[in-house]
């Protein structure tokens, strides 16, 4: 069988890492490729970077006052199209196809129409909006009703021409010109995979969800404990200032427990100003062993995001055997063993402070749950047995 993978990046983020993993594993039993497009370009078989970084940045500059995220990259698009054409996939597999690297609308309907058979994976919001990576509280997409979008110049600049609602209708018709026995969607957590249920794009389309693996090397006990004190919080986020991410919240809840200590990673190289002194600032991230240590040796991880459609963080944490704390936000919830996290109704940081250490279970315990979940064999499993009950229709 040959499977090709698309994503905007390849080993770097969350996306990146899981398509990578993904491609590994199915390459011992199948013949896979890979399609990226932005970052470093690697020099491995079968895995090919046909985006210009240029063309890419252009386009993001147009898009910033035309509105239109998803179009343009005319071609890199052709580029990837070509590729497809001399690849000859049995199936193909989008993941993350934002990020300025294909005309993602252009992709689509010639894959619709090529009759190629292509399963989806959902792990945003943005292939149901046609906009919006995360609607938050928003449901105007439910109802086809995304004109006047108020969160539309928030996630594509102050000067952007609002064409949320044309955006829409271009990802419908797209998606609608495939056949259901062509096409499949997976979505990383059951919370995403209901909200793509309701999404009229989506009516009639064969929906799975497929969880999100842990990299291997987070089912390995930590080496080294990195802390040096002996009760200890982590709190890993990409951009600490993200609106959506509310890393500021992590000063509250370190103010009110001032006998714990707290360490916070971010994956951007930014500066912050802490205003409580039992926070230890890590910017840039670390290398994968090391944050595995990281979560091994902690006592707790927080979550303290508005909105997750999954959250590597909680899988990897569990994986290394250490509970999570956090707010309902979606997708964590719906993914996390009740037994080994906690995830309040309410965003209240007194609540949050007073439930942290709350579960006593072995971390033996937790790690060996996990692993069931969250296992790269066995979530490669759950994609090949899609991939050929696809190719058997």
């Amino acid at each position: 069988m040959k499977i090709l993978f698309v994503n905007v990046v390849y080993g770097a983020g969350s996306t990146g890492n899981i398509v990578k993993n993904l491609f590994n594993e199915c390459s011992k039993t199948n013949e896979a490729y890979l399609i990226y497009g932005r970052g470093k370009k690697v020099h491995q078989k079968n895995i090919f970077k046909l985006t210009s970084e240029l063309e890419s940045k252009v386009h993001h500059l147009i898009s910033k006052i035309t509105g239109n995220m998803y179009g343009g990259m005319f071609f890199s698009t052709r580029r990837i199209i070509n590729k497809i054409k001399d690849i000859k996939p049995d199936i193909v597999n989008l993941h993350c196809i934002n990020g300025y690297f294909v005309n993602i609308y252009k992709l689509l309907r010639w894959l619709a129409k090529n009759n190629i058979k292509t399963v989806l994976t959902a792990h945003a919001d943005f292939m149901m909006t046609g906009g919006c990576g995360y609607t938050v509280e928003c449901n105007k997409y439910l109802k086809e009703e995304c004109k006047k979008c108020q969160n539309f110049k928030t996630f594509n600049g102050k000067i952007s021409l609002n064409r949320a609602n044309k955006n829409y209708k271009i990802m419908y018709d797209n998606i609608a010109l495939f056949s259901k026995n062509n096409f499949a969607l997976t979505c990383v957590s059951p919370w995403l995979a209901k909200r793509y249920e309701e999404s009229p794009i989506y009516k009639g389309f064969n929906i799975k969800t497929i969880l999100n693996p842990i990299d291997p090397i987070f089912m390995e006990k930590g080496l080294k404990n990195p802390y040096e004190n002996k009760t200890n919080v982590l709190y890993v986020t990409p951009n600490i200032y993200d609106y959506v991410k509310c890393g500021w919240l992590i000063d509250e809840l370190a103010k009110q427990r001032n006998d714990v200590n707290f360490t916070v990673i971010c994956t951007r190289d930014v500066d912050y100003s802490f205003s409580s002194k039992n926070i230890v600032y890590i910017k840039g991230g670390v290398e994968k062993k090391l944050l595995r240590d990281y979560y091994f040796f902690a006592d707790a991880t927080v979550l303290l995001s508005k909105r997750e459609t999954f959250s590597m963080v909680v899988s990897e944490s569990l994986s290394c055997g250490t509970p999570v704390y956090g707010f309902k936000s979606g997708g964590p919830e719906t993914i996390a063993d009740a037994n080994n996290s906690v995830f309040l109704d309410e965003r209240d940081i007194n609540a949050l402070s007073k439930c942290l250490f709350s579960i006593s279970k072995n971390k033996e315990e937790i790690r060996k749950e996990s692993f069931k979940k969250y296992s790269l064999e066995s979530i490669s499993k759950e994609y090949i047995d899609l991939y050929k009950l696809l190719l058997s229709i």
